[in-house]
């Protein structure tokens, strides 16, 4: 294998575990969709999902560029 080869195949393996992550957190920014109402401290909570899931879509989206440029 070469380099090209390896860095390929871990961006590769950092994406799976990326992606199983953002599915992660979409399910728990979902349960929270289901409530009518949300206590404070739930909200605070939505809003830092929220945040960790757009965090890992942005690096999902630079690690796509990445695989597609080695």
């Amino acid at each position: 294998m070469n380099l090209s080869t390896v860095v390929r195949s871990e961006l590769n393996s950092q994406l799976k575990r990326l992606e199983a992550k953002h599915r992660d957190l979409n399910v728990s920014v979902d349960q929270y969709r289901t409530s009518r109402f949300l206590t404070r401290t739930q909200q605070v909570d939505l809003a830092r999902l929220k945040k960790m899931k757009l965090a890992t879509k942005d690096r999902i989206l630079s690690i796509r560029k990445q695989v597609h440029t080695v």
